[in-house]
């Protein structure tokens, strides 16, 4: 995708600008300012400012020379290369604080792979996905007594390991409102749930498969998933952005399509997927 298709992409033309600008200056549409500014910055700048949350294998950070690299990393790379626009990776966020950074336009985009969620969706706009994710309910290895009935962990007497802000908080409180909680702050490390588990700090979690597998690949024996034959719930890996932004949700949806269908999501995810089954992907239309 050159210059001239983004610029088409995003609506930018001469008289529509124009009309903009006389319906924000006569009151009649309050967003259009806004909307303008996010992409006339992006257009003058060729530069886009993405927030991302530390996740292997979606993003990952050098702790020596604090490079970044991840599946998400690289498919966020190829959308600016599509769009002929250079991403900066200045925002470290959390779950817990994404959507208000992309609302107070801290960062254009959260490029770190975001799972669809009713509440959050009402501040931001998520983008087609470039695959999915399936969740699981985790307990030790050697833990059966949940086996024959998962639904035992609905009580008090069992601890279950959640992050706020993050899915495994917001499943627990769905399906599992009873049990006890082992909460961890916004700004953990995925892995740490697992560990929670394997260190019998709590009885189960409930974590992404691949984020799992990528665990037990390091620690043979250490959990299991007692939903392995049917994720408890199967999410869209998405992009963000404000919800006043629909003209960038176009952008990288179209980028999304065009990676999809060259081959390059598969290609990316081949590479990172470690454990084979930890993804699943979109099915081509033909």
């Amino acid at each position: 995708m050159n210059r001239r298709d983004f610029l088409q992409t995003l609506g930018v033309a001469v008289p529509t600008a124009v009309a903009t600008g006389l319906m924000t200056r006569s009151g009649t549409d309050s967003s259009a300012r806004k909307n303008k500014d996010i992409t006339e910055r992006i257009l003058d700048t060729k530069q886009m400012n993405c927030s991302y949350i530390t996740y292997a294998p979606f993003i990952m950070k050098d702790p020596n020379n604090g490079r970044l690299s991840g599946l998400f990393y690289d498919l966020t790379q190829k959308i600016g290369e599509l769009a002929d626009i250079e991403m900066k990776w200045g925002v470290e966020t959390t779950y817990a604080t994404l959507a208000e950074d992309l609302r107070h336009e801290k960062a254009d985009l959260f490029a770190g792979g975001l799972w669809p969620e009713p509440k959050q969706a009402k501040a931001v706009n998520y983008s087609l996905p470039a695959f999915y994710s399936g969740l699981g309910v985790y307990v030790r290895g050697d833990d059966h007594r949940f086996d024959k009935n998962m639904g035992k962990l609905d009580d008090p007497q069992f601890r279950i390991a959640t992050i706020d802000g993050e899915m495994s908080q917001i499943v627990q409180q769905s399906d599992f409102p009873k049990a006890s909680v082992l909460g961890l702050p916004d700004n953990s490390d995925i892995s740490l749930l697992a560990e929670s588990i394997a260190s019998h700090k709590a009885d189960a979690t409930i974590i992404e498969k691949a984020v799992a597998n990528l665990y037990m690949l390091k620690n043979p024996g250490s959990l299991r998933n007692l939903t392995d034959a049917k994720p408890i719930r199967i999410f869209e890996n998405t992009w963000a952005c404000a919800f006043s932004s629909p003209r960038l949700k176009n952008t990288i949806d179209i980028a999304v399509k065009e990676m999809l269908s060259s081959g390059y999501v598969d290609k990316i995810m081949a590479q990172y997927e470690q454990v084979q089954g930890s993804f699943y992907r979109v099915r081509p239309p033909v």
